[in-house]
């Protein structure tokens, strides 16, 4: 159906190529799919980072309006009044046929007040699974206010994107009325530079892409190349993600230099789609060792990019990854079985190739943003028609 007017609202940076995280990249990508849709989209990004009011079109039938905070740097202020105002402002001069919210958490309070039959909800997160693994006590305390506003704002809303299975089990677990509930299973869209990555030559080379925290597992891959390096297996690790556990970032680098491991491991801090890509061109593997994951957006840039994926077993992972077919998955925190993994994989180039090509061949069919827009959008004109 055309003439379909939708607002977005998500967290998005003002300049769209320096995204930070896998909500902010498939969020990027969804709009970038959306583009020839047909589609009046409409963007509003309200950020306390942002220094300045400003609309952008990005394309014919896509404007991103960019909002500062009211009161920098006062979350629950503008979720609670100034953002709400802001929501309310666009919709009554947009009057969308739909509202389309990334996330979920306390910025759903900026939708009090709207129809909720109009509300499409995409949740990209667990909070209550990331909880068990924040390390320190004002990490642990966020998350714990954040798994309130879910615990009684969700059951408001009647219709959801779920990003996995995994989610969607969850999601449907939580809610005791199920009138009404309207959900469907669309994946995150990968930007399509990585379907274009180069193919160079393999290297015993490993990428991990995401926050270096504790649930991302990176002190996992730390201590099997430590067990690897004992046998004369020597991979090469670059690391490409900030941190908001700055202790954690700290033991990090102090097990590199208590280990030897600085002429085998780079820290990059956060870097551009562009650089990830780049990254991803040279390197054969790319690993990510999660305690818990929903979708991991890395792992699909990594697959489109026809690069061999070692991951644990958990959450949505299995849902992306046919193990030793289109990747290898390992129960999550056995270090014995990842150092098998890769003990297998090293110089093994024949396999890397195969697997690498039933990856690229998966990412294709789950990942690829043209058929994530559709999808999204025949769920728009399903959930305008049962409003």
């Amino acid at each position: 159906m055309n003439n379909l007017t939708v607002l977005m609202v998500a967290n998005i940076p003002r300049n769209i190529r320096d995204i930070r995280g896998g909500v902010e990249a498939a969020t990027v990508n969804l709009i970038l799919g959306l583009i020839n849709s047909g589609i009046d989209l409409h963007v509003l990004s309200i950020m306390n980072d942002f220094v300045q009011k400003e609309d952008v079109k990005l394309y014919e039938g896509c404007t991103i309006h960019y909002r500062p905070f009211t009161v920098r740097k006062f979350k629950l202020a503008e979720f609670m009044l100034f953002g709400q105002i802001k929501v309310q402002r666009f919709i009554k001069q947009l009057n969308p046929d739909l509202i389309h919210h990334q996330g979920t958490g306390p910025m759903l309070l900026m939708l009090r007040g709207i129809d909720k039959s109009k509300v499409i909800i995409t949740q990209h997160g667990i909070l209550s699974e990331e909880l068990k693994y924040k390390i320190t006590v004002s990490r642990r305390l966020k998350f714990r206010i954040k798994m309130i506003y879910d615990k009684y704002l969700i059951p408001g809303y009647n219709n959801y994107i779920s990003i996995s299975e995994y989610n969607k089990g969850i999601l449907e677990t939580s809610r005791k009325n199920k009138s009404g509930f309207l959900t469907e299973i669309i994946h995150n869209a990968v930007n399509p530079v990585f379907f274009e990555a180069a193919q160079t030559p393999l290297v015993n080379r490993l990428l991990f892409v995401g926050l270096v925290n504790k649930l991302k597992g990176v002190h996992l891959i730390l201590e099997v190349m430590i067990k690897l390096r004992e046998k004369g297996i020597l991979y090469s690790l670059d690391i490409a993600g900030g941190t908001k556990e700055p202790k954690y970032l700290k033991m990090i680098e102090q097990t590199i230099q208590d280990n030897g491991l600085q002429s085998q491991v780079t820290l990059h801090g956060w870097v551009n789609q562009d650089k990830v890509r780049q990254l991803m061109e040279t390197c054969s593997v790319f690993i990510l060792p999660s305690s818990q994951e929903c979708l991991p957006v890395s792992v699909a840039e990594a697959m489109a990019a026809e690069r061999v994926v070692v991951a644990s077993d958990t959450g949505g992972i299995p849902e992306m990854i046919k193990d030793k077919v289109s990747g290898f998955l390992f129960v999550k925190n056995d270090t014995d079985q990842l150092a098998g993994i890769l003990s297998y994989l090293y110089n093994n180039f024949e396999e890397i190739k195969r697997v690498a090509a039933n990856a690229r061949v998966k990412a294709l069919e789950m990942f690829c943003p043209e058929s994530v827009a559709i999808q999204t959008f025949n769920f728009y004109n399903k959930v305008r028609d049962s409003a």
